[in-house]
């Protein structure tokens, strides 16, 4: 059966896949592009939050912040953010489904909601910059 054509993202996009999955917070929401925007880590404990903060001092990362919360009532307004992606957490909380809502209310018109899950291994869509981490 031949596959479904891969949806198109833009170059920027490409460019914070590495960020986005490779930093302890939990939840990553974006508002901007990766030189000018702003990002917010979430995570429903402060521990890895407090790893996140010292990691982009490190880096010399200055659009960054670090906040405490929970995926399933994000104290964000509705339409807040360009890009709103999880790494390893809808298979950790009490409801996935709500979690991705929450995500969707949080993500302006138009904007991207990301789930990077693992199942054995394998990773959907397959993005070289991805398969390079």
């Amino acid at each position: 059966m031949p596959r479904e054509p891969k949806a198109k993202t833009p170059n920027w996009v490409d460019g914070l896949a590495p960020f986005l999955h490779v930093r302890p917070a939990e939840l990553y929401v974006i508002s901007g592009t990766c030189s000018s925007g702003r990002v917010v880590g979430v995570d429903y404990t402060p521990e890895p939050l407090n790893d996140a903060r010292a990691f982009a001092i490190q880096q010399g990362v200055t659009n960054i912040e670090f906040q405490v919360g929970d995926i399933h009532a994000l104290n964000f307004p509705d339409n807040t953010f360009d890009i709103v992606h999880v790494h390893q957490g809808l298979q950790h909380v009490a409801d996935p489904v709500q979690a991705l809502r929450e995500m969707g209310r949080v993500a302006k018109p138009g904007g991207i909601v990301a789930a990077r899950e693992t199942a054995i291994g394998s990773m959907y869509p397959e993005l070289p910059s991805l398969e390079a981490s």
